[in-house]
């Protein structure tokens, strides 16, 4: 890829970083804090996981523009999620990309029919999918998240937090072992 060419790419991924802020905006996670800083979690904990396990520089850059995107289909209504489609479109100009990346997308995308056990399964055929999944589910699980409120929860609610990190931690081990042997159908 040419300078300008990655010039370009560097101007639309700010543009996606920046649209990603302000379509969360509104939102707090479970925690209270604003949901784009989960997004971002999930970005750089993707990347770095892709990074250090495959070293494809471009392969890492790509988790990361799905985990900052991995809760868009989910939680945004239509005008952001087309907004995010536009600037997919122009980050993955090459059909075969944008195609796995709205693949991949979709794999991330958990329905609200659908029992958690077979979106996951889902999940697990995927590469990819997996790298995302296992951040988002660290990200998730991270005790330490819940420590300014924690203190006002009664201690039934407190068990029930940390049953639900230890379960998201436990996903994300579970997802990290099988990107460790390598067991995918799919990249």
């Amino acid at each position: 890829m040419d300078q300008d060419a990655k010039t370009v790419r560097q101007s639309f991924l700010e543009e996606l970083e920046c649209t990603i802020a302000h379509e969360f905006s509104e939102i707090r996670d479970t925690c209270g804090y604003p949901y784009v800083g989960h997004c971002l979690f999930v970005a750089a904990r993707a990347r770095e996981i892709s990074l250090n396990r495959y070293g494809d520089a471009a392969a890492a850059e790509t988790a990361y523009i799905i985990g900052l995107c991995h809760d868009v289909y989910e939680d945004l209504p239509e005008a952001g999620q087309r907004e995010v489609d536009h600037l997919l479109d122009a980050l993955f100009p090459d059909a075969s990309e944008r195609e796995s990346v709205r693949h991949w997308l979709a794999l991330l995308t958990h329905k609200p029919s659908e029992p958690y056990a077979e979106y996951f399964e889902r999940i697990t055929h995927s590469r990819m999918a997996s790298v995302i999944k296992a951040a988002d589910a660290h990200h998730n699980g991270m005790i330490a998240r819940w420590k300014f409120r924690l203190p006002a929860m009664t201690v039934a609610e407190g068990e029930r937090v940390r049953e639900k990190c230890a379960a998201y931690e436990a996903r994300s081990a579970r997802l990290l072992g099988l990107l460790e042997r390598n067991v995918f159908d799919e990249a």
